[in-house]
């Protein structure tokens, strides 16, 4: 099968429209927290300002941990507080024969070796690449596959897990791709995740893809300096709604969360006063 044989079907039209297209793309594992709401409202208001195209995207493709209540319910506050989107993209697990595809064109190697034993290794969680030359043959289920990365400076992660599931960074690369996203914005935690995710771009990028913009936002802490997370149930956004806590609190909260004025911020359309420049910066992408 040759790659742009996909393009009719895999690649649509909006990768080849010079317009500003991102995404807010929530994983449905859990109660979304407000650095989850920062995020859509930063996306969204970059979009809403330059007259481009949001999606609605679903990161499920790990069945065991997402759940369609969650799905039900981010869409039910994103419309409760007045945040819109354009299209909708969920269950990736439908497209595995894609993501598979995509992998054959990716350099890899399969490895067996357990988050302990990298660790044990190299006292961190930085893969050291020690199953880079054992030449080990693919069994499902045993080993993961790594990406073959060409830069030093960075780690071999893992594109297809030991589940027998396509890992993040690939399903998130080629739904951009797949939807012609262009720009995205994400947590300054994730810088790690957008430099391992330009490899992929590059490798699969079409000539008629557009350029990618990366922005890193700050990160909205906890009382303790730490960063939300959903798996230290931070979230309560979806429990503010079910109390009918009103919109505007709930943007005043965020808007203080900001060192912002609340009272300034009583509803979605008063971000769009705000600069995604004044709160992120530009990753630079060779």
């Amino acid at each position: 099968m040759r790659w742009q044989s996909l393009w009719p079907s895999f690649w649509p039209v909006e990768s080849r429209v010079e317009k500003i297209v991102s995404r807010l793309a929530p994983t449905p594992n859990g109660e979304l927290h407000f650095g989850n709401l920062f995020n859509f409202i930063l996306t969204w208001s970059h979009v809403r300002n330059h007259g481009g195209k949001l999606w609605l995207r679903f990161d499920d493709i790990d069945q065991s941990r997402c759940e369609q209540r969650y799905i039900d319910q981010t869409k039910k506050f994103l419309e409760y507080i007045g945040l819109d989107w354009d299209d909708e993209f969920s269950k990736q697990y439908n497209c595995l024969s894609e993501y598979k595809f995509a992998l054959s064109r990716l350099p890899q190697y399969q490895c067996d070796c357990s988050r302990k034993q990298i660790q044990e290794r190299a006292s961190s969680h930085f893969y050291d690449g020690f199953c880079k030359n054992r030449n080990l043959a693919c069994t499902t289920g045993e080993y993961a596959i790594r990406f073959q990365n060409s830069k030093l400076e960075q780690e071999d992660f893992i594109l297809w897990r030991k589940e027998a599931i396509p890992a993040y960074h690939l399903t998130s690369v080629v739904d951009d791709l797949r939807l012609g996203v262009n720009v995205i914005i994400r947590g300054e935690d994730l810088l790690d995740s957008s430099l391992a995710q330009n490899e992929i771009y590059r490798l699969l990028k079409d000539s008629n893809s557009s350029p990618w913009k990366i922005y890193h936002h700050q990160l909205i802490l906890s009382d303790k300096g730490e960063k939300l997370s959903k798996s230290r149930n931070d979230g309560e956004l979806f429990k503010l709604m079910l109390e009918n806590i009103s919109p505007r609190v709930i943007m005043g909260e965020l808007a203080k969360r900001l060192g912002q004025n609340e009272s300034k911020f009583q509803s979605v359309d008063d971000f769009l006063a705000l600069r995604i420049e004044d709160f992120s910066t530009e990753l630079q992408l060779n």
